[in-house]
């Protein structure tokens, strides 16, 4: 038998209030050379610590995902080739892509095409040389309505430093434009 973060209580001494522990656990039966059984080899692993780290990884991930998802700024992750791997539900809205659509969408093509050049070449040198940018463009969205975007945003990289691709938040600029004008 072979048991994988099985939740164990352990009283250290007698008295005392047992503590909750987890223990990765292996049987084995033991036979003598006959095939009798004559024992069970037993080992115990204590995983407590590897499941309290995942366990917190676990609830910071959903932490961010509610932020994230409930933020009003338009949030975006992109891979290391430009594409989209993430955008939060304003943004979404903003494009009128549904939750699973993300992967076939093309961002793209729903910038203008006079901000195309202003937008993808500082992009790709962003990308190139892994570090962030601010820039704005106008962004066509789902109604069909131009809007100016500021976009900020940063590199991300992995625990051992790969570059993962880039991070950002869009801000809808549209109006603080027109009163500027």
């Amino acid at each position: 038998f072979v048991g994988r973060d099985l939740p164990a209580r352990l009283q250290r001494t007698p008295g005392a209030v047992p503590e909750e522990r987890w223990v990765d656990f292996v049987y084995q039966p033991i036979f003598a050379a006959d095939g009798t059984p004559v024992g069970i080899f037993v080992e115990g692993h204590d995983t407590t610590d590897q499941k309290r780290a995942q366990d917190a990884l676990r609830e910071s991930e959903e932490r961010f995902r509610l932020v994230a998802e409930n933020a009003p700024a338009m949030l975006w992750m992109g891979d290391t080739e430009g594409r989209c791997i993430y955008v939060n539900r304003a943004q979404r809205d903003f494009w009128g892509v549904g939750p699973g659509g993300i992967a076939d969408f093309d961002w793209n093509a729903t910038l203008h095409p006079e901000d195309r050049e202003a937008l993808i070449g500082p992009f790709g040198r962003a990308l190139e040389e892994q570090t962030g940018f601010l820039l704005e463009a106008r962004y066509r969205r789902a109604d069909g309505e131009w809007r100016m975007l500021r976009s900020d945003a940063q590199a991300r990289f992995g625990a051992g430093g790969a570059f993962l691709g880039m991070i950002g938040v869009n801000v809808d600029i549209t109006d603080a434009r027109r009163a500027e004008d």
